[in-house]
């Protein structure tokens, strides 16, 4: 989706569906650096299937309890 990557990319929304989130939250996950977005071509902050596979795959991206 961005220059360096030809691997397919969700819009936030959909991504955020996948997660079980809503939107919001999952931006406050991209703030706190849990989850990494790429930029698409035309501008619009995607997350590649690959981030999925590894948010889903570790409990890290989940916040914290302190």
């Amino acid at each position: 989706m961005n220059a360096h990557t030809d691997e397919i990319g969700l819009s936030i929304p959909e991504a955020a569906r996948r997660l079980g989130m809503d939107s919001f939250s999952l931006y406050g996950l991209i703030q706190l650096d849990k989850v990494l977005p790429q930029r698409a071509r035309w501008g619009e902050l995607v997350i590649l299937e690959v981030e999925l596979d590894r948010i889903l795959e570790t409990p890290s991206a989940a916040p914290e309890d302190d």
